[in-house]
C-alpha cells in the first residue's frame, strides 16, 4: 500500500462517516474505485486513545467499498458502542488494517496452536459451531499478550470459553495485516 492509496482510504472513511452524520450517503468515486482488491479490511476508530469502534471484512473485497462500509459500521454499527455523534467525529483518530487471506492453522493436537501463532504478526479467527471471533494482529501487542492469551481472548471475543481453542472441532485461522495509522 503506497502513501497515496493510504491517504485515499482515510479520505473515503472520513467522507462516509461525515456524509452519514449529515444524512447523505457517500458513494466512492471512479478514481477511488481503482484501488486494488484486498483479502479483507478493518477500520478502527479511537476517541481520546480509547477504542470507539472496530468493524471489517475478512473476505476479499474492493478496498474502496470495503473501507466505506467498514467505516460506517465502525462508527454506527459496532454493538459495543452507541452510534458516533458529530462532536465525537471531530475528535476521532482512525486506523485501517488491510488483511491477507485467512489461513487455517493445521495441527495434530491443539497443544501445537501457541507455537504456530506469531504474536504481533498474526491476527486470529476462531470458529466453533456457529460462534466466530477475530482479533487483529496489533491487539496482542497492545495488551502484551503471548500466543496462548491471544488464542484465549479470540475465543472470548467469539462468546466462547477462553479454552475453547483446545476443542477438537475448533478451527483457528491466522492472517496478517498492513496497519495504516492516520497521521
Amino acid at each position: 500500500m503506497n502513501a497515496l492509496q493510504a491517504k485515499t482510504l482515510f479520505s473515503i472513511c472520513h467522507k462516509a462517516i461525515s456524509g452519514q452524520l449529515a444524512g447523505k450517503e457517500y458513494e466512492c468515486s471512479l478514481e477511488e474505485k481503482k484501488l486494488p482488491d484486498a483479502a479483507g479490511i478493518f477500520v478502527t476508530l479511537y476517541l481520546d486513545g480509547d477504542l470507539r469502534g472496530c468493524i471489517g471484512f475478512t473476505h476479499k473485497i474492493a478496498l474502496a467499498d470495503g473501507a466505506r462500509q467498514a467505516a460506517l459500521y465502525a462508527a454506527f454499527g459496532d454493538p459495543r458502542f452507541a452510534p458516533l455523534s458529530k462532536p465525537e467525529f471531530a475528535k476521532i483518530s482512525m486506523e485501517i488494517s488491510v488483511l491477507t487471506e485467512p489461513e487455517l492453522i493445521k495441527v495434530k493436537s491443539s497443544d501445537e496452536y501457541p507455537g504456530k501463532v506469531a504474536v504481533g504478526k498474526d491476527g486470529l479467527i476462531v470458529k466453533l459451531h456457529s460462534a466466530q471471533g477475530l482479533l487483529l494482529p496489533q491487539v496482542a501487542t497492545e495488551y502484551g499478550w503471548n500466543s496462548r492469551q491471544l488464542l484465549e481472548h479470540t475465543c472470548e471475543k467469539a462468546g466462547l470459553d477462553a479454552g475453547s481453542w483446545k476443542e477438537p472441532e475448533c478451527k483457528v485461522y491466522k492472517f496478517q495485516a498492513e496497519v495504516l495509522k492516520e497521521s
